[in-house]
This record gives C-alpha cells, sequence and structure tokens, in this order.
C-alpha cells in the first residue's frame, strides 16, 4: 500500500476518509518504535491513522511519511473491516485489484493489523516484505505474528497520544465512558473485555448498599476494586476499612471485628474497644480473604450481614450498623459450602453482587498498558522519564503466565526501574532478576499450570537463543559474520562468544557428499 503520489489519489482518499473521526495527537515516538519493531522482526514496518495517512515508516516507506495511503489499498480494506490481512502475493491478490498503485507496488508480502481502540479501528500496522529473504519471515511465522498482534496495538498505543472516544447524540458529543473516572478506577488498568466489563458494573453498582462479593487470584488487584466501588459511591467521603482476614490470628479475630466490652476477658482495655465494622460506621468494610473466616464465626457474620447489627464480646445489646460490605477471596466460596467448610447461608449473604477478576495471563492483552502504567508510576517516584519497553521484552512479557498476576508485574517493572539506565527497559536490564527468583516463579505457579508451560527463565533462554541462531544462520559462523552477528544484536564480539558457549550453539556439520 504505498503513498499516494497523484492528484487524483489524493482527492479519492480525501473524500474517502475526510469524514473519519482521528484521534492520533502524539506519534513523536512512533518512527523509533518501527525501527525498533523492524530490528526485532527482520521485516519492514510502517503504521497509519485511520485516515490512511502514514505516520511511521522503514525501508522504502521511510521516505513516505506523512502521504496517503490509497483508501482501496489493503490499509484501507483493514480500516473498513478491523481484521487482520495477509497478503502473500501483492499486486496479484483479488484485494489490490482496484489499487490505484497497483502497478508500481515493491511488496512482496504483507501482514496488516487494525489498532484498535474499544472496537473501533484508529489505524493499521503493516509489516511488510520487500525481498525473498523478508518475505520468507512472514511466510513461516505467520501465524506467531498474528499472535502478537494484540501486543504490536498495545505498544503501538503506549507510544501515542490519543483524544478521547466519543460518539454524536443529536448535536452534542457524548463520551463513550458516559461518566468521569476516579482516580481508583483509573488505576484499575486494562483495554480486555473482562476489565472493560468489570468498569462498567463497578459504575452500575457504587451507589448500591447492596453487598459484594469479589473473586480472583491472589494479586489480581481485588482490594482495588473494592476501593473504587466505595469511592464512587455516596460513603465516598465516610470511612472505607479493609481487614485482612487471613492476617488476624484466630483468638483475636472476633475481637477485631466486633469489638468487645470493658472486663469482657482478661486483658480488655476499660471502656472497652470498637471493632472493624463500628470504625466503618457509615462508610464500608472490605472483608479481605473472607474464605480464612473460622467456622464459629461465620454465624456471627451471617447475622450481622442479616442484622445490620453486631455484638460486642461480653456485650448484651446489640448496636445497629450503618455499613456496607464488600467481601472477596481467592478460593472456591461455592466449592467450600458443598464440602462443608463454608456454610452456604454465609455465601448466599455475601454472594448478592458477584464480581470477578480474571488472572492476568487470561487477559494478555491488559500486560502492555499495566506496564506503561507502572513504568510511569515509578518513573514519577524516582523523577526520571519513564523508560521504553523494547520489543523484545514486550513480547517476552506476554508470553509469560505471571502466576503473581498485577501483583508481579508491577513488582517486575519495579526491579526494572531501578536498574534501568538508558531511555529503554530491555532484556539484559531484567536478567539478573529472571535468574534470581527462577524457584521462587516455578513455585508460584498456580495449579492448574501446565507442566510444559514455560517459566521465566525458559522463555528468556529460549528468545535469546533463537536470536543468536537466525543472526549466525544470515552471517555465518566465521569470526567475520560472528562481528557481524554482534553488531546486528548490540552485543560485544566477547558477549557473544560467552553467549554462544553458554546456550551450546556450534556450527551445523556440513553433510559430505559420498563420492562415486
Amino acid at each position: 500500500m504505498p503513498a499516494v503520489s497523484s492528484s487524483h489519489d489524493y482527492s479519492e482518499s480525501y473524500r474517502s476518509f475526510s469524514q473519519t473521526w482521528n484521534p492520533w495527537k502524539n506519534t513523536d515516538h512512533l518512527q523509533e518504535l518501527a525501527e525498533d519493531l523492524k530490528a526485532f522482526l527482520d521485516v519492514d514496518v510502517t503504521i497509519a491513522d485511520c485516515n490512511l495517512m502514514r505516520l511511521a515508516g522503514t525501508g522504502p516507506y521511510e521516505g513516505k511519511v506523512g502521504t496517503l495511503c490509497p483508501p482501496r489499498s489493503a490499509f484501507g480494506r483493514v480500516v473498513r473491516s478491523g481484521k487482520n490481512l495477509f497478503l502473500s502475493t501483492p499486486r496479484k491478490d483479488p484485494i489490490c485489484l482496484h489499487c490505484s498503485y497497483r502497478a508500481n507496488c515493491p511488496e512482496k508480502a504483507a501482514i496488516d493489523i487494525p489498532i484498535l481502540v474499544r472496537d473501533r479501528v484508529v489505524g493499521v500496522i503493516g509489516l511488510i516484505a520487500f525481498d525473498v529473504q523478508q518475505r520468507s519471515v512472514l511466510i513461516e511465522r505467520r501465524e506467531r505474528i498474528l499472535r502478537l498482534g494484540k501486543y504490536l496495538r498495545n505498544i503501538v498505543l503506549s507510544e501515542t497520544t490519543l483524544e478521547p472516544l466519543t460518539r454524536k447524540a443529536g448535536s452534542r458529543q457524548i463520551s463513550i465512558s458516559e461518566a468521569p473516572l476516579s482516580s481508583e478506577l483509573e488505576g484499575i488498568v486494562g483495554k480486555s473485555d473482562a476489565i472493560l466489563r468489570l468498569k462498567s458494573m463497578v459504575r452500575k453498582i457504587a451507589s448500591s448498599l447492596s453487598t459484594v462479593l469479589i473473586t480472583g487470584e491472589s494479586g489480581t488487584g481485588k482490594e482495588l476494586v473494592a476501593r473504587a466501588i466505595h469511592s464512587l459511591g455516596e460513603r465516598k467521603h465516610s470511612p472505607f476499612v479493609p481487614v485482612n482476614c487471613g492476617a488476624l490470628p484466630e483468638p483475636l479475630i472476633e475481637s477485631e471485628l466486633f469489638g468487645y466490652e470493658s472486663g469482657a476477658f482478661t486483658g480488655a482495655k476499660r471502656g472497652g474497644k470498637p471493632g472493624m465494622f463500628e470504625l466503618a460506621h457509615g462508610g464500608t468494610i472490605f472483608l479481605d480473604e473472607i474464605g480464612e473466616i473460622p467456622p464459629h464465626l461465620q454465624v456471627k457474620l451471617h447475622r450481622v450481614l442479616q442484622e445490620r447489627a453486631i455484638m460486642r464480646v461480653g456485650g448484651r445489646q446489640p448496636t445497629e450498623l450503618n455499613v456496607r460490605i464488600i467481601a472477596a477471596t481467592n478460593r472456591d466460596l461455592r466449592c467450600l459450602s458443598n464440602e462443608g467448610v463454608f456454610r452456604k447461608d454465609l455465601y448466599y449473604r455475601l454472594n448478592v453482587i458477584p464480581l470477578h477478576i480474571p488472572p492476568l495471563r487470561e487477559r494478555k492483552v491488559d500486560i502492555i498498558p499495566l506496564t506503561d502504567f507502572f513504568l510511569r508510576k515509578f518513573a514519577a517516584h524516582f523523577n526520571r522519564v519513564p523508560p521504553r519497553l523494547t520489543c523484545e521484552l514486550a513480547t517476552f512479557f506476554g508470553d509469560y503466565p505471571w502466576p503473581g498476576n498485577v501483583r508481579e508485574l508491577e513488582n517486575f517493572v519495579e526491579y526494572g526501574m531501578n536498574f534501568c539506565d538508558g531511555e529503554k527497559l530491555n532484556m539484559d536490564t531484567m536478567k539478573p532478576h529472571i535468574q534470581a527468583h527462577e524457584t521462587d516463579f516455578r513455585d508460584r505457579l498456580p495449579s492448574t499450570q501446565s507442566v510444559e508451560d514455560p517459566t521465566l527463565s525458559s522463555l528468556l533462554s529460549n528468545t535469546e537463543s533463537e536470536r543468536l541462531v537466525e543472526a549466525l544462520r544470515e552471517y555465518g559462523y566465521s569470526l567475520q559474520g560472528k562481528r557481524l552477528a554482534a553488531s546486528r544484536l548490540g552485543i560485544s564480539l566477547a558477549t557473544l562468544y560467552r553467549k554462544l558457549k553458554r546456550y551450546n550453539i556450534v556450527e551445523p556439520k556440513k553433510q559430505i557428499k559420498p563420492t562415486a
């Protein structure tokens, strides 16, 4: 989809796309990103907005930045359909029959990926082959590249600034989100359907008094969601009291939750002490790890939910409560109730409004936005400009299953911010952290994780060794070839030799044809 040069083509493109809403504002880093993608994927790259204006390009398209692509080209098709497109033989493909630049098209193959924001196409990423070698890369790696499409979209979006998406309603513009996000809700970062649905539900139930049960694995952000519900509701100026039920010693949990009267037990304070429920009066109490509540207290908690009143330890009169209850757990309470470990009546009292936060491995489209969020967060703490994630590390992040979920990703980024010296956060910076915690990462893989799923260390080794072999296959195993390979990989010759030894990479033996 080469740029349009004739006035006829420009006019046609303008008529077809001038009414398309264009959200792109800051595209300063897109050219550098396109060059990084080219180095990583070994094919040329071009990026265009939804009006088919080329924003960045490499190879023959580097000089075409700022010009338009033909509206009847493959890019135009992707903008209209919102679907990936693979062209193995441009010019001969039926899609290209009406392209005004078909006769002069230099492309040998192409994979075009739409950039989507809330199911709306805002641009296109083109991975282009201009020679036989690049064409073989696109064809051989077609499936893998298409699987990487969602990560590439997020990488591009993380490098730009977009205007808010809006839709028209009569003569006024209404934001699709309809309501401004609180700072807490903005902290729930993600573009996956699951996270967008979760945010929508949080907005709807924020002003309700109904009990909420939030489920999800450890590290998914259950308390963050609870705080968002509280901050968006009418109780936002009242107390939010978080209680980790699993961290309270069993002998103390009753008095901590419900308080006690003077003289209730040995060591009780004179005048008694209010419990967490009383401290949350008028606001919200967040009962985290609710599945750890011992059975004898489940009865009392059920009564609190039913009667909205508490009885202090050693007390004789109930105290009425005005408190919203939000509970959370990483356990399956339904299963526990069927096994008799958790009371069924309490489970049904808690599960009025269920909210589930899926693990990060099931919403990998959120990994890059979350990484960018944490980079900016820690950059502010360190008073520095946030570094950019290299394409290689971004792909690595997308492949890893993140058993510790968002919390693990946040810790990972914080480590990187402490040791990143330049403008980019790369694999070399993160490698010591990966290797030092290899056993810990493996131990924290969820029980449902397949034994064949990769650990961080194995993913790192596989990615690095593959890049070494590819570079040597291209430049050869001679001394000069190794120097060229090291230069391409951005490492010294000594480092190259050390890595070859570590991964036991040797020159393939040449087959000797038998003599007659």
